[in-house]
């Protein structure tokens, strides 16, 4: 075997080192490839584990620890974090601060929200572009750590957007090996993924909120197609027409329509619109048709095809009946008010007035105007089909004696009405519906009353309630004007006569003072002849007469002093007229007879004791000149009511005359031969100057007569 030379070993050398070489480029090769096809496997292991959590209902949080952990054992990093933006604040919040280096790191007050971007991170959030740097310190985008914070020599942080919208970030430290662009397209790649699962878990939270807010609004809400079939209709929307929302699905909008009232629209007039709101009638499931107002939106999809349209209905019932009230309302007030400003009318005109008024504000076929009288009801104005009575009506027998019924207090009936007007001519309407509002005076007491009824059985509102006594205060009002109006003219007559009987009987007064002297000398010089004895008693009562007139006359014209008055017990006033009027000569032919609660307390009243006194006599005198000689009169003394106590003094006489009673208080009227005519004048007259009132009506049962006085209490105090 031929030996080789020393240059052809060295030059076979060169190249078996040359192929090894080759050799030893191929193994790295393959190594290389292998573990880039692991780490792809790892990324799309990632990728995969993150995609399935997507379509799972795991929390934000959740898949935030998932995409951190992945990114740091792809990246080889330490630490990091995964967080997203809160789209009501804009602050970053990471959630995964709290599971990596959270006991670790020493920064004061430290917080997993974010509310200001600062250093690197912050640089990647404001200018929603990724970045990695392996020299830290050198990098002019870099602030620093704050004091206690982990010490930070590399870092990688991707921002995660949808579209330019940012909604997220992950953020790397600390790897063992310097961060690449390799590293950087891993956690790109793994980020988008991210922000598709915030926003997809916003977006969650957003439509799950808003289908709440649909459910719970109280306003219903449709979706239909552009075929007018429900596709979607919220629980409220079903409820306002009675039915149950699986029932409305696939049905078509005209079900909510009366038959009258459809009218279909198409989607382009719709569209033309945009917002369609309009006033309507819709109908409930059992036929009931009610107010509302519905606003239509037409909806398009991505291409701006038509897709349907959302409706909202609101019902407008309470709306309209309130609407109405106010209308009535205003319509009452209008009428009040043009009563009060039209000069000359009548009470019964007025009445007349309120009467159709009220039938046509309240759609009641019925109603009548009752006053109270004497204790006596009387009708003054009577509607009947929304027309005036033409003839004079009467009060129903039996309609004060209604169970439950009270004359101050608002009363309703419903039902049939013929047992409460049998006899009347009301029977025929069969009336199934009846309120009654008392008409109240200023003092409290019931002078009449406004009575509605309807041909419908129906249950008057407190709005319809509140009308009625609109009007009712009204009559009131009235009622009180005219009686202050007689109270004012009487008073003025009063004035007068009294003036000039005061003028008369001063006149009159010194002639009869010289009469009766000489009438005592003529008596004791002829008293002895039996002849003259006749003429002689005639004189004497006929001048006794006289004098007490003239007595009337200067008390009917004497006004009550103020510095006359005194805080007085009324029993006491009372008691002593009694006792007073026994030792007349007319009380003595009588028995009194005093009445009090038992557990009467004292009753004060500003008063001229003497002249209220002089009022108790005078009515006591009133009481036995129409009683039967030795019969009981009684005087009763009545428990306070309000501000006001009532005295009466009743007597078992035969009565008075419906024709009299009206005319009892006037000056110069008596009944009686021999009587002056001012005894109940001057009653009345005092009582009023004491700010009280008078009456006299028949006992019910009878016999007899009642004199009631009203007069106002004080404290002892007052003056």
């Amino acid at each position: 075997m031929k030996s080789k030379t020393k240059k052809e070993l060295i030059h076979e050398l060169m190249e078996m080192r040359q192929r090894i070489a080759k050799l030893e480029t191929l193994y790295i090769s393959h190594e290389e490839i292998e573990q880039n096809l692991k780490r792809e496997k790892a990324v799309n292991s990632a990728i995969s584990e993150l995609a399935s959590k997507l379509l799972s209902p795991s929390s934000i949080e959740d898949i935030s620890s998932l995409v951190l952990e992945s990114v740091k054992h792809l990246t080889g990093s330490r630490l990091g974090y995964a967080g997203y933006i809160d789209p009501k604040t804009g602050y970053l919040i990471s959630p995964t601060l709290t599971r990596d280096i959270w006991e670790a790191c020493e920064v004061k007050d430290k917080n997993i929200i974010f509310k200001e971007f600062r250093g690197l991170w912050g640089w990647v959030l404001r200018n929603r572009k990724p970045l990695f740097t392996n020299t830290l310190q050198d990098d002019p985008r870099s602030s620093g750590t704050p004091s206690g914070h982990l010490r930070i020599h590399r870092f990688l942080s991707v921002p995660a957007l949808i579209g330019e919208n940012l909604v997220g970030q992950v953020a790397l430290a600390n790897s063992d090996r310097d961060y690449n662009e390799r590293d950087l397209e891993i956690v790109e790649r793994l980020v988008s993924l991210f922000a598709i699962a915030i926003h997809r878990k916003q977006s969650e939270e957003t439509l799950h909120l808003l289908r709440k807010a649909v459910e719970t609004i109280p306003i219903g809400l449709t979706i239909t197609d552009t075929e007018g079939k429900i596709v979607y209709s919220n629980s409220a929307d079903a409820k306002i027409h009675g039915y149950d929302v699986e029932e409305l699905m696939g049905k078509n909008t005209r079900i909510f329509a009366p038959p009258e009232k459809w009218k279909p629209s198409s989607f382009e007039e719709l569209r033309g619109l945009k917002i369609w709101g309009r006033e309507s009638l819709n109908i409930k499931k059992k036929g009931e048709v009610f107010p509302v107002y519905l606003i239509s939106v037409p909806v398009t999809d991505a291409d701006g095809k038509p897709a349907g349209i959302i409706t909202t209905c609101e019902d407008i019932t309470d709306r309209k009946l309130a609407e109405e009230t106010l209308i009535q309302r205003q319509k009452a007030l209008h009428s009040v008010y043009k009563m009060a400003t039209t000069l000359c009318r009548s009470f019964k005109e007025i009445c007349n007035e309120v009467a159709l008024s009220l039938s046509k504000l309240l759609k009641a076929s019925h109603g009548i105007v009752l006053r109270l009288e004497d204790n006596k009801i009387k009708v003054i104005s009577g509607i009947s089909d929304g027309k005036l009575d033409a003839e004079e009506i009467t009060c129903p027998e039996k309609f004060w004696d209604v169970p439950a019924y009270n004359k101050t207090e608002v009363f309703q009936l419903k039902g049939s009405l013929r047992d409460v007007f049998q006899g009347h001519p009301y029977t025929q309407y069969d009336l199934k519906s009846l309120i009654s509002i008392p008409i109240i005076d200023t003092s409290g007491e019931a002078v009449g009353a406004l009575v509605i009824m309807d041909q419908k059985e129906r249950e008057f509102t407190e709005d319809e309630i509140h009308l009625i006594k609109i009007f009712a205060r009204y009559i009131a009002f009235e009622i009180e004007r005219e009686a202050m109006e007689i109270k004012l003219l009487n008073a003025q007559k009063m004035e007068v006569i009294g003036k000039l009987a005061g003028g008369v009987a001063h006149e009159v007064r010194n002639p009869l003072n010289a009469i009766m002297v000489f009438m005592e000398t003529l008596i004791r010089d002829l008293e002895s002849n039996a002849k003259y004895k006749p003429l002689i008693f005639h004189i004497r009562s006929e001048v006794n007469r006289l004098s007490d007139l003239m007595k009337d006359l200067l008390n009917l014209g004497r006004p009550v002093e103020k510095s006359d008055l005194r805080s007085e017990l009324l029993n006491a006033i009372c008691l002593a007229s009694v006792d007073l009027w026994k030792h007349s000569e007319p009380g003595r032919s009588y028995t009194v007879k005093v009445l009090q609660p038992q557990d009467y307390d004292d009753v004060f009243v500003i008063a001229d004791s003497q002249r209220l006194q002089q009022v108790f006599y005078n009515l006591l005198d009133n009481a036995a000149r129409h009683s039967p000689e030795g019969s009981e009169i009684q005087l009763v003394i009545k428990r306070p009511e309000g501000n006001i106590c009532r005295v009466q003094i009743i007597d078992r006489g035969k009565g008075l005359s419906e024709a009299i009673l009206p005319r009892v208080f006037e000056p110069f009227f008596t009944t009686r031969r021999g009587g002056t005519g001012l005894g109940l004048s001057i009653v009345k007259h005092i009582v009023e100057t004491h700010g009280g009132t008078v009456e006299i009506f028949n006992n019910e049962p009878p016999p007899g007569c009642t004199s009631e006085v009203r007069v106002p209490i004080s404290n002892k105090q007052e003056l």
